[in-house]
């Protein structure tokens, strides 16, 4: 066991991931004006596939608002976000 290798006991490596706060990642929910709003990162077409797929998981109507970023360091090339996830669209948003 990893934790064994580093010295540590089961309980200090328990300890300590309980009092870990986590750093943003992919998908986030964070309160904003008396609601909760999730943020889910998309940074190829697959990952695109999954958060549409999991939108249509969601009862009832959602507010969605959607950001596309071609900045150098994510690459300048945005036309992955038409084609793979064209036929997710109209099922993520109830059509």
């Amino acid at each position: 066991m990893a934790v064994s290798c580093l010295g540590a006991s089961l309980d200090d490596a328990r300890a300590g991931l309980e009092h870990m706060a986590a750093v943003f990642g992919r998908v986030e929910t964070i309160p904003m004006g008396g609601r909760d709003v999730s943020i889910l990162l998309v940074k190829n077409p697959a990952g695109a596939n999954e958060v549409l797929r999991t939108l249509t998981l969601e009862q009832g109507s959602i507010d969605l608002w959607l950001a596309l970023n071609d900045k150098i360091a994510d690459g300048r090339d945005v036309s992955w976000i038409w084609t793979p996830t064209s036929s997710s669209w109209p099922a993520a948003c109830g059509a």
